[in-house]
């Protein structure tokens, strides 16, 4: 798995995990302040659909942070950048 991505899954359990259609869904995670939830990563790919012991791939978010700053400060208010990611 290339360093961009991350493996979640819930203890290996089947039915626990993303399903083919799913590429590009949110993987989200409550806050560190646990007061809200917050997007970590992304529906990449995977095998089979929430196969036991085979957790799907994702991409990481936070791994790819400063890329999504200088893509979302294009688009966005600084204040709403810093806004989201205070939570990390």
């Amino acid at each position: 798995v290339y360093q961009a991505f991350a493996s979640w899954g819930v203890d290996g359990e089947a039915g626990k995990d993303s399903c083919s259609g799913d590429g590009g869904s949110p993987l989200m995670c409550l806050s560190g302040t646990g007061t809200q939830y917050v997007q970590v990563g992304m529906v990449a790919w995977g095998i089979g659909c929430g196969t036991a012991g085979i957790p799907a791939v994702y991409v990481d978010i936070i791994g790819g942070y400063y890329w999504i700053l200088e893509e979302a400060n294009k688009l966005l208010a600084p204040a709403i950048i810093d806004e989201y990611w205070q939570f990390f």
